[in-house]
Order: structure tokens, then C-alpha cells, then sequence
């Protein structure tokens, strides 16, 4: 039954690696590149009924077309394994075409090396097969553990006893390399390293076999029946350890699985994404139970030199509790994995050295991040490589059980909120588990909890900033019946995509500008590596049509949830060197409860050529505005350069000869619009919705604007075929300065806009002046946004500001509410708005001790005490490697100074020497450093000119 390492194995039918560029992916042995828009993993395997056959999901031929089973067993040598060179390879012909001189006698064949066609492409069948066939082990051994913990049974630790121990006979000659070698893939992340399985899924691997061994531990005794059983296996093949007692089972899967898995992840053979070795160490180490190995192993999991958890904790995962890949699909399970290594800890009892729990208050943060990510209480933004374009799924790791063991061990109300949320908004089942002496107790003290402090404190708080992880939501509404714009300005690298400043937007329950998503392979591809995750797939602007460099994030100005007005701008000149400016504001502004639109201004400076790119939910549009001519042939490259992968040495912009079905628009007259239409079958659409998302472009002084589709990963299942993309282009000389002014309208089947204009303003620059916009909206209200840039003022006829962000809403001679961020004083007509204190500024004089789990900071200016700037942000210009961009709870005075309250959250920016924890932790900011807190004021009802 297990098959031992010279049954070849891998993930992909037909992948390969070379020396240099891409690797080469095929498909299927008759239909082709078909077979991927079934899925990254499209074969279809059936262990029970269909031994040693896969099934393409598309033209659902069978391979190998040779009786592998027959191969296979005689093949077996005397110690129980397959031995390819004792294998008889008379038997490897095609089974429906035996004839020694039939052409077909050979097609099809596999004798576990794959299959070579007539090109040299190499299927591997029975590989694809046989990975499978260990997962299938596995799960057997999984069931078999389960039923013995659930039932006392002893016939199932039995069985699953005699699965172990034949694992821990060949566990240490498994070795992945040989195979990735050959070219072949699995999950070992280009290490070439792994043992069943490439080396990252390993560590769930070898997580399974330690924690099923754990639990029928006890099963064990007393079973002479099994004892003999292992006994004449051992003298039936040439097994290389002695059987027949308890002692010596337990011995060899202690020896030869857990201390040969241990050595493993100490040596970096088995080694995953954070916390998945971690949990694999932690599993074996106590299934282990042995001193001093055990707390050897566990004190690993802490040393600089080992797992490192301490410098990952505070140095890789962010204040707000989420891990640096930026995907939400990857850096959630940093916390999902670590959580169940907190468990393991707190439950052994044996060891104390180390508690997650106790001694992390950034890990306990990251407990309540997936509430926190959630955009309408409704779904996960599919930022980086998570889900596919479009797709809808609120993500919730680590899941309402590991949460609600959080709040067990920490007593932190946030989490048994956080785990009621999750758990979807019940506290039934949180806690209960076979173990627990009282299974309805954790959920008795969370709805207590929730019914004290109102389900509405369960919530995903809305709108809500991220300045950690660095998101921005704004939104009003929940569900469908919402509407929701976000920033994100994060981490690009690793699983993230090269996307800072990024937007999109929500409504009606569709994601009306999706993410690509997950891309076709997370490694080396040309899709990917050209296209899916670069800047110019994304909402933001390309500078000289190259994509952005990675750094850790950009720098909020503010952020404002004010009544009817939402807003953030964020400046990230960092992601370019030529760039002395890139900055983004989006307002996001209420026409009706659950309704909104958005505005966007972005301006750069830096450059020859900027390239704003937009795009929305299909590839079906309205144009207006733009006088388009239709390329012939060929992609955004040229007119004779096909779609597909940049070919070497071509001089044209990386990415280019992916983008396809070129429309051209020379320098537009007037302001122009795009209105996508949600197409049928996106994401369950039937295209009768009357869905919309409509871009409203005033940006100065465009050369071009483009129109291309853009293709989504074609191997994931339910992605459009296309979306349709516009660049607004402008270019110059070195330095060029742009402001890019945009309005994004959401609205089914009735307008919220009637019109919108840009006001002109006489003698100031257009790309670089003030932008005042004037929508008027579809229920006869009128609408007045006004941006300045940094140190700008604003004096034009009836309207005055001193500020950064203004905005007017009139019905008629009325107006009805107005706000003011960041200025002195805004005039229009009657409305007269000020602000005695624009904005706080000062110098940091101390900070709260790294050791303090609630951080203060102490500044040497006189800030309004109590409350009144609970909620407001503090900037502090720190060295600009990670922004420093904190929420205030509360302000009290200490002399001439004043003591700003910040809550739990960390200050710090990770040690000073991640290999020697004892020269101390790094804070993000210092003494000395500048701060500023951008006031308000707001106004409603009743003023008229």
C-alpha cells in the first residue's frame, strides 16, 4: 500500500523547469492547453475505483493507456517496495493496441517516468497519479485516527498503527529532489528540496502523520494481535527494524518518522510558508513527549538560528496583526497556522519557556484582522495572489475556533467578538470539543459578552483603516445592499502584486473593478510575471511603462469618515526612483443610504510618461467622448506582435504582447466616459441586473487614451474571458507632471449622476492646480469637491479655501452639509466653514516602553484632552521605510506636554538584530520625530446664499 520513493510523483502533468526563462507547460496527451481552464490541478483521480488511471476533465481520455497496476506489482521487491529495474517492461504497451507492430502499441505508455510524444513533450501520468495516491494515504490514516479518538475503538489505532509504521519504514529515503531535478514541480518553492511532497506542502504532510500518531498514542497498548501482526511482516520482507512488541512500533515511528521529520525542518528539507513548519515541529515534538528532545524542539521554534518565531512576530507581521505576503490568502494563514502551534503549547503543560499567547500581543492581534479585512461584512478583497478575478469570499482565517481559543487564553473581549462574527454571528459550538470538561462554557461567556456590548459591536467596523497592513475601506451599507470603495497601498513583493495605490470598488454584491487574483502558476510564468501581477493590470498609474519597485508601503495623510464624505490620501513616490510625487486621494461621497461615488485625484511628478489605468467588471462598454480607432491586429506591442509571452530581446515594454484588441483615441477634446456593463456568468450574473460602473475622466491635457482587453489567469475556473481596460496616457519631458481627475460611478439601472464638470479656474495649471469638480445628482442635489495640493490655496469668484479636502452638497439655494479636512476655512455663497486649528503639529518627546501592551506617546504640543480626538490620526514623519500612522483613543496633559493614547497597538518595527534578540527591539518612530493631526469641520442644514 505505500509505495516508498521510486514511484515517481508529481503535481503537474506536463510542467517542466529548464536552466533558463519559463518553464514549459503543455497540457493534455489529445486536447491540448484545453485541460487548464479546468484548474491549476485539472486531472481527475479515482484511488478506489479507477487504480492507476487519471482522467482529463476536458476530452476525458484516460491515462496511461498501459495496465500500470501490472507493472507496478511486479516490481515489488523483497522488501515490500517498487523497484522500477526489477519491474517487467514487457507489460508497458497500450492495452487497446497490443499488436507488436501496431503504431499505438506505445502511445499513451508510462512507466512512471512519463510518456514522451513525438516532440519530446513528457506526460507523467502515473506521477500526477501517484501524488494523489499519498494524499490518499493520508486522508485514510486521518479517518482511522479520528474514529479511534472519537469512538475508544481500538481496532482503528490498530489499522492506523500498521499504516505508521510502514510510513516510518521508508520515510527517511523519501527525497523530492531526485524528481525536481528532472525538471519536475511540486511544492518545493525552486528549493528542488521536499520528501513525499515538495518541501512547503510537506510541513502539512508530516503535520498529519505526527498528529494522528498523537492521538492513537493510547490505542496502542495492549494490542498482541497487532504486535504479531508487524512481527511476521517483518520476516515476510527485508525490513530494517525488529518488530513484534509495543515498544518497538512506538520506537520506529519515533526514530524513523518523527526525529527523521524534525532533522528534516532543522536542515530546511521540509520548510513552508510562516507557521507551517512551525506547526509541523510543534506536532512532532510533543507527539514525541520525550525529554530532552521535546523541549529541544520547541525551544527551536523560538531560537534565531531555528524557526525564529519571535523576529517573524515582530518584525514580519505588521501592527495590525496580519503577515508581510500582502495576499490575504497567504498572510492569513500566517495566524491560522501559528494558532494552532499557541494551542499545542498552552494545552501540553510541559513547557512554559514559550506562550504565544502570553507573550505576543501582535500574534493575538491577528485573531481579529479577517473582521477587520472584511469590505461590507461581505467579502475579502482579493489583493496579490488570493481567489479568482472577481470571485466573491469572505476569508476567514484563522477560522471562529482557533479565534475563540484566542479569547480563551487572553480574556480580550475583541475576540469573542471577533469569533462570534466569524462563527456567523452565533456562539453556538465555540469551545465545544471531546477534550473540554465543560463544552458550552467558552460560548456561554461569549454571548454574554456580545449581548452586554450589542451584536452591532461584532461588526466589521466600516469605514475602517488598515495603516499597518495599509488598506483603506470606505463603504456604506452592508451586503448587497451596499457599496464600498477601497485604497491599497501595502506590500507589493512576494505574494503580492506590483500594485501600490491601487482602488476598486463594490456594489449591488458584484466587485464591479476586480483583481486578477490567484495568477495561472505563483512562479516563474510569463502570464504572470508579464501581465497578471503588474502595475499596469492594476488601478493606479505606470510610470515610463515599467512596473513599480517593492518596498514595504506608502504614507497615509489622512484618513476622515465624516457624515456623507469618506476620504484617504496616501504618498508612495518611494515605488519609483524618478518620482518625487505619487499621491493619491479618494473621497468616497454618499448619495442615498447604501449608495455612493467616488472621486479620484492622482497626481505624480517624475518621468517622461505616465499611464493611468482603470478598468471594471467586464468587457463590455460604452464609450463617450473619444474618438476611437481600431488597431489592426496584433496587442498593445504593435500591430504585428501576437499575444503571448514577451519574445527575448524585443524592445518594446514587458507586458505588452498581452494586451490585445487595441482601440486608439488621440488627445480628447472635452472630459470623456466608460461605462461597464456587468456581463452575463460573472460571478453569477445573468447580465439583466442593469449593473454599471461608469468612469467620468477630467484629467488635463491627455495625449492618448487606449482601450485593450486584458486577459485573467485562464486555468481558474469561473474568471471572465476578458475585461476591458483604458490608459489615459500623457507624456513629456524628464519631470513630467500630472494630476490625474477621475469620477466612478456604481448604479443599477438608474444613474446616481445627472452630469459632472470640472470647474476651470483662470491662471493656474490644469495638471497642476486645484480641482474643483461640480456633479449634479440625479435627485437634484449638487455636489462640490474641492482638492488642493499640499500648500495650495483657493480664491475663485464665489469659492475660497484653505485646506487639502473640501466638499458641498446644495438642494437648490440650500446647502445641506459641508466638510472641510485640513484647512483653515471654506466659503461658498452663505456657507462660511472654518477651522480655528487646521492641523495639530509638534515634535514627539517620548514614547510608551516596547514591553507595555497599551502604547502612549508624549509630544511637546497642547492637543485637546479627553475624547475630542478619539478616532483622528496622528502622521509622524519617522525615516519613511514603514509609515507611522496611528489612531488616537484619547489625549490627557502631563505639564506642557500631552500624553496621546494609542491602545494596544505596537510600536514597534521589529529587533535590531533579528539574530540576536538580546540587543532589543526597534520602535517604528523616535524622540525627535515630527507629528501632525489633520482637524476637520463640518457643517448641516439650512445656510443659503
Amino acid at each position: 500500500m505505500v509505495p516508498g520513493q521510486d514511484l515517481p510523483r508529481a503535481i503537474d502533468v506536463t510542467m517542466t523547469r529548464r536552466p533558463s526563462g519559463p518553464p514549459i507547460q503543455k497540457g493534455c496527451l489529445v486536447c491540448g492547453e484545453a485541460v487548464h481552464k479546468h484548474g491549476a490541478y485539472p486531472w481527475l483521480v479515482d484511488i478506489e475505483n479507477k487504480p492507476w488511471k487519471i482522467e482529463c476533465p476536458n476530452c476525458h481520455s484516460v491515462f496511461p493507456t498501459n495496465d500500470f497496476g501490472a507493472y507496478f506489482a511486479s516490481g515489488i521487491d523483497d522488501r515490500g517496495l517498487f523497484d522500477p529495474k526489477r519491474a517487467d517492461r514487457s507489460l508497458l504497451f497500450n492495452a487497446t493496441h497490443p499488436e507488436p507492430d501496431d503504431p499505438k502499441r506505445s502511445w499513451g505508455v508510462d512507466d512512471g517516468f512519463g510518456y514522451k510524444d513525438e516532440n519530446g513533450t513528457e506526460f507523467r501520468f502515473i506521477a500526477f497519479y501517484s501524488w494523489k495516491y499519498w494524499d490518499h494515504i493520508q486522508q485514510g490514516l486521518s479517518r482511522l485516527a479520528d474514529a479511534y479518538l472519537h469512538s475508544g475503538d481500538k481496532k482503528y489505532a490498530a489499522k492506523a498503527a500498521i499504516l505508521l509504521d510502514r510510513l516510518a519504514e521508508v520515510y527517511p529515503s523519501m527525497d523530492w529532489k531526485p524528481y525536481a531535478d528532472r525538471g519536475w514541480y511540486h511544492s518545493d518553492g525552486g528549493s528542488h528540496l521536499g520528501k513525499i511532497q515538495g518541501r512547503i506542502w510537506e510541513c502539512g504532510a508530516f503535520n498529519g502523520l505526527a498528529t494522528n500518531y498523537d492521538k492513537i498514542l493510547t490505542g496502542l497498548d495492549d494490542q498482541p494481535v497487532l504486535y504479531a501482526f508487524l512481527g511476521r511482516m517483518a520476516k515476510s520482507y527485508r525490513l530494517p527494524t525488529p518488530k513484534g512488541s509495543r515498544d518497538r512500533l512506538v520506537a520506529n515511528i519515533d526514530q524513523n518518522l518523527l526525529q527523521c521529520g524534525m532533522a528534516a525542518i532543522r536542515s530546511g528539507q521540509i520548510r513552508g510558508n510562516v507557521g507551517m513548519h512551525h506547526a509541523a515541529m510543534a506536532a512532532a515534538a510533543i507527539a514525541l513527549n520525550s525529554e530532552p528532545e521535546t523541549s529541544r524542539a520547541l525551544d527551536w521554534l523560538f531560537e534565531p538560528d531555528g524557526g525564529s518565531l519571535p523576529g517573524i512576530i515582530m518584525s514580519r507581521i505588521d501592527r495590525d496583526g496580519i503577515g508581510d505576503e500582502a495576499s490575504p490568502g497567504y498572510s492569513l494563514g500566517w495566524i491560522g497556522n501559528l494558532s494552532g502551534t499557541a494551542e499545542r503549547l498552552a494545552a501540553y503543560g510541559a513547557y512554559d519557556r514559550w506562550d504565544l499567547y502570553r507573550d505576543f500581543p501582535r500574534f493575538t492581534a491577528g485573531f481579529n484582522i479577517t473582521r477587520r479585512l472584511a469590505v461590507l461584512d461581505w467579502t475579502t478583497i482579493n489583493i496579490g495572489d488570493t481567489g479568482r478575478t472577481g470571485n466573491l469570499s469572505l476569508m476567514k482565517r484563522p477560522d471562529a475556533r482557533a479565534i475563540a481559543e484566542g479569547f480563551r487564553h487572553t480574556g480580550d473581549e475583541r475576540l469573542a467578538l471577533a469569533a462570534y462574527w466569524s462563527n456567523g454571528y452565533t456562539a453556538d459550538g465555540l469551545g465545544r470539543k471531546i477534550t473540554e470538561p465543560d463544552p458550552e462554557a467558552l460560548s456561554g461567556r461569549i454571548r454574554e459578552i456580545v449581548s452586554r456590548r450589542g451584536e452591532a459591536a461584532a461588526r466589521p467596523p466600516a469605514p475602517h483603516l488598515l495603516a499597518g497592513y495599509c488598506l483603506a475601506r470606505l463603504e456604506y451599507g452592508r451586503a448587497a445592499e451596499g457599496t464600498a470603495a477601497y485604497m491599497y497601498f501595502g506590500r507589493n513583493a512576494g505574494h503580492g502584486h506590483l500594485d501600490r495605490l491601487n482602488i476598486g470598488l463594490f456594489g449591488f454584491g458584484f466587485d464591479l473593478s476586480p483583481e486578477l487574483g490567484y495568477p495561472e502558476f505563483a512562479t516563474a510564468w510569463p502570464h504572470r510575471n508579464e501581465w497578471s501581477i503588474t502595475t499596469i493590470s492594476k488601478n493606479t498609474v505606470v510610470v515610463d511603462e515599467v512596473s513599480q519597485r517593492t518596498n514595504w508601503g506608502g504614507e497615509p495623510v489622512f484618513f476622515k469618515a465624516l457624515p456623507g464624505l469618506q476620504a484617504v490620501e496616501v504618498s508612495s513616490p518611494n515605488v519609483y526612483p524618478q518620482t518625487s510625487e505619487y499621491r493619491r486621494m479618494l473621497a468616497f461621497i454618499e448619495t442615498k443610504p447604501g449608495l455612493g461615488y467616488a472621486v479620484d485625484i492622482f497626481r505624480v511628478a517624475g518621468g517622461r510618461n505616465h499611464r493611468r489605468s482603470f478598468h471594471g467588471p467586464s468587457d463590455r462598454i460604452l464609450v463617450r467622448g473619444l474618438g476611437l480607432r481600431r488597431q489592426e491586429g496584433g496587442t498593445l506591442a504593435g500591430p504585428g506582435v501576437p499575444f503571448g509571452p514577451h519574445p527575448d530581446g524585443a524592445e518594446f515594454p514587458v507586458g505588452y504582447s498581452w494586451l490585445k484588441d487595441i482601440d486608439r483615441s488621440g488627445p480628447p477634446q472635452n472630459d470623456w466616459q466608460i461605462e461597464w456593463s456587468l456581463a452575463e456568468g460573472v460571478n453569477g450574473a445573468t447580465g439583466e441586473e442593469g449593473i454599471r460602473l461608469r468612469l467620468w475622466d477630467f484629467t488635463p491635457e491627455v495625449d492618448e487614451v487606449i482601450l485593450f482587453n486584458g486577459t485573467p489567469p485562464r486555468n481558474k475556473p469561473g474568471n471572465p474571458a476578458q475585461l476591458r481596460y483604458s490608459l489615459a496616457c500623457r507624456n513629456g519631458e524628464e519631470g513630467l507632471l500630472s494630476t490625474f481627475v477621475s469620477l466612478v460611478e456604481p448604479y443599477r439601472k438608474e444613474p446616481q449622476i445627472r452630469s459632472a464638470r470640472r470647474a476651470a479656474i483662470p491662471g493656474v495649471d490644469s495638471y497642476d492646480g486645484p480641482v474643483v469638480l461640480v456633479v449634479e445628482l440625479a435627485d437634484g442635489a449638487t455636489d462640490t469637491i474641492i482638492y488642493l495640493p499640499p500648500g495650495r490655496t483657493l480664491s475663485d469668484g464665489g469659492l475660497k479655501m484653505d485646506g487639502r479636502l473640501g466638499f458641498i452638497r446644495r438642494r437648490g439655494r440650500t446647502m445641506e452639509r459641508a466638510a472641510l479636512v485640513g484647512g483653515k476655512e471654506l466659503r461658498q455663497g452663505g456657507l462660511e466653514l472654518t477651522a480655528e486649528v487646521p492641523a495639530w503639529r509638534g515634535t514627539v518627546t517620548r514614547l510608551s516602553a516596547p514591553e507595555e501592551r497599551l502604547s502612549r506617546i508624549w509630544v511637546d504640543a497642547a492637543l485637546p484632552t479627553g475624547n475630542q480626538l478619539a478616532g483622528e490620526w496622528i502622521a509622524i514623519g519617522n525615516d519613511g521605510e514603514q509609515n507611522a500612522f496611528y489612531q488616537i483613543e484619547s489625549v490627557e496633559r502631563d505639564g506642557e506636554r500631552s500624553v496621546i493614547s494609542l491602545g494596544d497597538v505596537s510600536l514597534v518595527r521589529g529587533y535590531k538584530d533579528e539574530r540576536d534578540y538580546t540587543k532589543g527591539l526597534r520602535m517604528n518612530f523616535e524622540a525627535g520625530d515630527p507629528f501632525v493631526i489633520l482637524n476637520h469641520a463640518v457643517a448641516t442644514g439650512g445656510n443659503s446664499p
